[in-house]
């Protein structure tokens, strides 16, 4: 964890082109055995439409912006 919070990083993310999604994702069980509880997560998805490049792009966006 970066100690960024979700809404945070999920507005940063999105500034940088990236389309994400946040919070329980329909999981609050998963989120308390991962103590991801009250907040939730951050959770990319890809499709057959995303190239390897997408992730690689999410990847090192990640690295250089939030960790």
């Amino acid at each position: 964890t970066t100690g960024m919070d979700i809404n945070s990083a999920l507005a940063l993310l999105s500034e940088k082109g990236f389309c994400l999604r946040g919070g329980m994702h329909c999981a609050p069980l998963a989120h308390r055995s991962a103590g991801t509880l009250p907040l939730g997560t951050v959770r990319a998805s890809f499709s057959a439409f995303n190239r390897l490049r997408d992730a690689d792009s999410l990847t090192q966006t990640l690295k250089f912006c939030l960790i």
